[in-house]
């Protein structure tokens, strides 16, 4: 419980963190001309989400009871539907009922008056399926495409989670899974706990990505002693 209640706190200040540079959407654009703009330029978008579809996904209003009716009334020949489920200055989540498919548009605010954009869409069993684009929209009104590295996101590999004195066996030291949590606007990055490489270990380090105003801040967090690393 101390653990949970050292990260939610963590997770708080982050959130907080976010909210001081990342107002963006209420900066003049509202989030239906961006998902419209962003459908022109975004080979994600558009491949998960045509043109017909998000018409009818920014006319609707935030979904109080999400995929409930859907899901109680659901048969297999009903069209699946894509559902509001938040919305606000900072973010919009859609949800594909009665499907697990969530799609997150979230905006951070840099410095100097650009605005980055990230899109993501989660999938699978688990939500365990992660795609994403970052777009910076500038003065100018014109977005341009840039990757991961160059806002601070490096994808951590299972070595990154482990202290001096855990070791992988060779050949097992893959990729971290990046995912929103739970539809935050901070990052976060886990190894795949259902591999092999570790069922005898346990992650040593909990790694989390907050917006400074400028990139993403990568923090470590010590689990066994709730110490942040950097």
């Amino acid at each position: 419980m101390q653990l949970r209640r050292f990260i939610s706190l963590i997770l708080c200040f982050c959130i907080t963190t976010f909210l001081v540079f990342s107002s963006a959407f209420a900066k003049g654009l509202s989030y239906d001309e961006v998902l419209k703009s962003l459908h022109g330029h975004s080979k994600l978008l558009r491949s998960e989400i045509d043109s017909g579809e998000l018409h009818a996904m920014l006319s609707q209003k935030t979904s109080q009871q999400g995929c409930g009716d859907i899901e109680k009334y659901y048969e297999p020949e009903y069209q699946v539907k894509w559902l509001v489920l938040h919305r606000d200055s900072n973010r919009v989540d859609f949800r594909l009922c009665p499907t697990d498919n969530v799609f997150h548009l979230h905006a951070y605010q840099y410095d100097r008056g650009r605005t980055l954009y990230v899109i993501a869409f989660e999938s699978g069993v688990g939500h365990d399926t992660w795609s994403y684009e970052f777009w910076v929209l500038n003065k100018d009104g014109e977005f341009a495409k840039v990757n991961a590295d160059e806002i601070g996101i490096v994808i951590p590999r299972n070595i990154d989670f482990l202290s001096a004195g855990q070791h992988l066996e060779n050949g097992f030291d893959h990729e971290a899974k990046l995912y929103f949590d739970d539809g935050s606007a901070v990052f976060v990055a886990e190894p795949d706990l259902t591999q092999p490489e570790w069922r005898s270990l346990q992650p040593a380090y909990r790694i989390i990505y907050y917006w400074n105003g400028e990139n993403f801040k990568i923090t470590k967090i010590l689990l066994k002693t709730q110490k942040i690393i950097r």
